[in-house]
């Protein structure tokens, strides 16, 4: 794997952990191993370039542009790790609330978001 390998797999995270499903499942035929199911997420590409896998219309738009990013077919044309950090959708102000604080993480990484006192 590389930092370019890396960048697609953020972008299955994202996927997986909004729909909880990985990406490409709906591809997957039965008796079906991860391989083959990546051969064929390849293929559909190649029928159209222009979805390399279905990002869920339920993510917001700020979303789907990072998701979008990392799956870019050309892994150079992927954004880098430092690029993705300061996107839009990683770097927009939360809202907190007493049962849901801003993220912590991004707290630390960009300090002009302000999080509960």
């Amino acid at each position: 794997p590389t930092a370019l390998s890396d960048i697609w797999t953020v972008g299955c995270l994202v996927i997986e952990q909004a729909t909880g499903q990985p990406p490409g499942t709906h591809l997957r035929a039965a008796n079906m191993n991860d391989m083959q199911l990546l051969v064929r997420i390849r293929n559909a590409y190649q029928e159209t370039p222009s979805r390399l896998t279905d990002i869920p219309s339920t993510l917001s738009a700020n979303a789907r542009a990072f998701v979008s990013g990392c799956f870019h077919m050309i892994p150079l044309e992927r954004p880098t790790s430092l690029k993705l950090l300061t996107h839009k959708w990683i770097t927009m102000t939360l809202p907190s609330t007493p049962t849901h604080p801003a993220n912590p993480v991004l707290l630390a990484s960009n300090p002009s978001v302000r999080g509960p006192a």
